[in-house]
């Protein structure tokens, strides 16, 4: 085997991974020795391809676990409040449940009053008009009371008549054999302008349940009110039914009340 010079071989020594061979020299094969090298920058490349993947991907991971903990924290936010919207949804839809329930149950309860008033109503103005058509008593009695029955003309106003007619029966014949119990009370007033009529209906405690006003010929100039208790319950105007909230419903309904008492006491008053 010949000597190759120092310098030479230095030149012409290649060292991969611990491995020397010397290339041209007969030692190794050239294409073997190029295939040794391939696999090695092979090798060297993918183990720094590796590392740099990892160290990337570590990197990234960190960069993006900030951003990733608030999403998580913005899901379980999320979360709470549909939890949370839905259980007041639910919260409402019952309360719903038992509003309506409520309203319907007091809508019933209204209807039936109003039911027993208009009842009552037709009963007496039944009565009443048998009481006036027969001569024979029936049990029904009358008083009335005229304002200007001569018709003579009333200052400031001109024609000016009312009528009031007090209409009544026999309550609790033990404590008073007479009769005493106030059923209807009539007002007819005539003016210049137009003609007013009102009457009140009363249950047997002698409580107002019932009063209807009509000023003019029209419809709408006719309103009444249904009460339970002293407090009104039902507003009708003409045939239409209206909303008791207003401030004229309201004043309306008061003012009933005070002159139904006040008719009483007069009632009262022609019983002496």
């Amino acid at each position: 085997m010949p000597k190759v010079p120092r310098l030479q071989r230095q030149k012409n020594s290649h060292r991969f991974g611990g491995i020397s061979f010397k290339s041209g020299t007969g030692i190794l094969p050239v294409n073997h020795a190029q295939d040794a090298r391939a696999t090695i920058k092979t090798t060297r490349s993918h183990r720094f391809g590796g590392c740099f993947v990892f160290w990337t991907s570590t990197i990234i991971a960190r960069l993006n676990q900030p951003r990733r903990e608030k999403e998580l924290l913005e899901m379980k936010e999320l979360a709470k409040w549909r939890s949370r919207h839905c259980r007041l949804a639910y919260q409402s839809f019952a309360v719903g449940l038992v509003l309506a329930g409520c309203l319907g149950h007091a809508a019933a309860q209204a209807d039936r009053r109003i039911e027993r008033i208009e009842r009552l109503a037709r009963q007496t103005n039944e009565q009443i008009a048998e009481s006036e058509r027969v001569e024979e008593s029936n049990g029904i009695y009358c008083n009335e009371l005229v304002v200007n029955k001569g018709d003579k003309s009333w200052p400031a106003v001109g024609i000016y008549r009312t009528v009031v007619k007090f209409y009544y029966t026999f309550g609790d014949r033990e404590q008073n054999p007479y009769p005493n119990r106030l059923l209807k009370i009539t007002v007819t007033t005539k003016r210049s302008d137009r003609q007013e009529y009102a009457e009140y209906v009363f249950n047997p405690a002698e409580q107002l349940i019932f009063y209807h006003q009509k000023q003019g010929e029209t419809a709408r100039s006719e309103s009444s009110y249904y009460f339970a208790s002293g407090r009104p319950i039902r507003r009708m105007s003409g045939q239409r039914l209206v909303a008791l909230n207003s401030r004229e419903a309201k004043e309306t309904a008061t003012l009933a009340l005070q002159e139904s008492r006040r008719l009483r006491e007069v009632f009262l008053k022609s019983l002496e």
